[in-house]
């Protein structure tokens, strides 16, 4: 329950806020109706939810390195991003869209991964520092 809001939570959070930020502002310079942002929006739930749930499955193996669980989860979650956005009609797919927006995708994920691992990290050094000061306490 703690890796669910510690790292889930925001991490859903974050991805939501900047996928929906990008998409207001494309919206607002396309001219788009609203009809079609709900729609954008039940896509961008439904991508999160499925990421989430890859990231979990992906957490039980034991990586030695972080950079692998990164590197992972960035291949395994590719097809199936870019998947859902040509197909949630998020942007036309061309050769050109496809390199941007997987340059963005690319971006984002070593942000999320970037954001989580320095919070565990954190986490990590509280708690060595508090065993630490118990360890002297102990001895002293």
């Amino acid at each position: 329950m703690s890796k669910i809001i510690k790292t889930y939570i925001p991490s859903l959070s974050i991805a939501f806020t900047f996928i929906i930020i990008l998409a207001t502002v494309y919206n607002i310079i396309c001219g788009n109706t609203k009809d079609d942002f709900i729609y954008f929006i039940i896509q961008v739930v439904f991508y999160l939810i499925i990421a989430a749930l890859v990231d979990w499955l992906i957490g039980m193996v034991n990586f030695k390195r972080y950079f692998s669980h990164l590197l992972t989860e960035t291949i395994v979650l590719y097809p199936f991003t870019i998947g859902i956005a040509v197909w949630g009609k998020w942007f036309r797919a061309t050769i050109s869209n496809i390199v941007i927006y997987s340059l963005i995708y690319i971006l984002a994920m070593i942000t999320i991964h970037f954001y989580s691992y320095y919070i565990s990290k954190q986490q990590a050094d509280e708690i060595n520092k508090i065993l630490g000061k118990k360890r002297e306490n102990s001895n002293g």
